[in-house]
């Protein structure tokens, strides 16, 4: 088993080591320079007495200390120097002793907080120390709780708001084919229509879940290339183009060429065309919707712009959370928002919202680095 010493013995070890090696310079210094000095500092002390005293003649003998007196000297400085290393000694250790409860009981409180974080339990806050080093540690270990905490949260209301989205399309299919078991409902094309529209609601769902999910945990590989801006808002107008005529909304196409881009192709029109799609069912009928392209300095710009039910301050803040939805009635998953932000910011770039208020419209807003 392999020794590991504890941060008390290490503390008094360091303690100790540096008492010893101030003894053993005092020592060395006692031993070989103070004898000397003394005996040089006497002599002049009573040559000068002599010559005070005396002729000049005598004022130049050398005096010479006895060897009792020298002998009785260094025995009193060894002795004092062994009675201030053995109460430095004691001192060191205690200190030892003192520092190290204070900062163990610090880190067994630390310790004790992570194997409660470890556990799932993210509610207690450490105290922080008064050493600098130690509440530094303290505030992060605070932090990292709090956002454990907030992740747990966050995964839980996932996993409701999952289930909910599950919960109305599952007992839509399954009201329908009991319907069709029982013969309460006909098996004619509406009937098999309907549960198609429901399954592909649930196929989309899936879908978009993955790919979220691949995007936040960053397994999401993007394919840059070169991308002109108006070949995307062609794309997304050409594949849309016939809902917005079907609901009588316009659709008002306003860019030039020449704004390029580096950008997955795939990816970024499917995040403008989630924006659009989702102008388009908060827009009534006999509205519009305005896709704008622009440069404003070394970002390029596509604003969707609709004449639709606006925004409330606090609904900007959340329109971009998974599952949220403006209505209850709308259509879609509630997780469009979100997902072409996530790929406008894998580019480089955000997605921005902007409204006057209820009634008065909203603009969605995609920066992106240019090329």
């Amino acid at each position: 088993m392999t020794f590991r010493p504890t941060l008390r013995s290490r503390l008094a070890v360091t303690y100790v080591g540096i008492v010893v090696t101030v003894m053993a310079a005092a020592a060395v210094t006692m031993t070989v320079l103070t004898p000397n000095m003394a005996q040089q500092r006497l002599q002049q002390g009573l040559q000068q007495g002599a010559g005070r005293g005396a002729g000049p003649g005598r004022a130049n003998q050398s005096v010479a200390v006895p060897s009792e007196a020298d002998e009785a000297w260094r025995e009193a400085l060894t002795n004092g120097l062994l009675v201030a290393g053995a109460i430095g000694l004691v001192l060191a250790v205690a200190l030892a002793f003192w520092l190290s409860r204070r900062m163990l009981l610090h880190l067994t409180e630390m310790r004790a907080a992570t194997e409660r974080m470890a556990a799932g339990d993210y509610r207690h806050a450490v105290e922080l120390a008064s050493e600098a080093e130690l509440a530094d540690l303290g505030r992060s270990i605070n932090a990292l709780g709090a956002e454990l905490a907030d992740t747990e949260l966050a995964r839980a209301q996932l996993v409701s708001d999952l289930a909910h989205e599950l919960r109305n399309p599952l007992s839509t299919i399954e009201g329908y084919m009991e319907g069709l078991i029982d013969g309460v409902l006909p098996p004619d094309t509406e009937t098999f229509t309907t549960v198609a529209a429901e399954a592909n609601r649930l196929g989309r769902l899936t879908q978009d879940l993955s790919l979220l999910s691949r995007a936040q945990e960053g397994a999401l590989d993007l394919e840059l290339e070169r991308v002109d801006l108006a070949e995307i808002i062609g794309a997304v107008s050409d594949r849309l183009r016939s809902q917005y005529e079907m609901k009588g909304v316009d659709l008002v196409i306003e860019i030039r060429d020449g704004l390029v881009v580096m950008a997955d192709r795939d990816r970024l029109t499917q995040a403008v065309m989630n924006v659009v799609g989702n102008a388009l069912t908060h827009t009534p009928s006999g509205g519009s919707v305005t896709i704008r392209g622009s440069f404003d300095g070394s970002a390029l710009l596509i604003q969707v712009e609709d004449t639709g039910i606006g925004l409330r301050p606090d609904q900007i803040q959340v329109i971009f959370e998974r599952f949220t939805r403006l209505e209850p009635e709308s259509p879609g998953t509630g997780i469009g928002l979100n997902i072409a932000r996530t790929i406008a910011r894998l580019h480089g770039g955000d997605l921005l919202a902007n409204s006057d208020g209820p009634r008065q419209g909203a603009t969605f807003t995609f920066v992106l680095p240019s090329a």
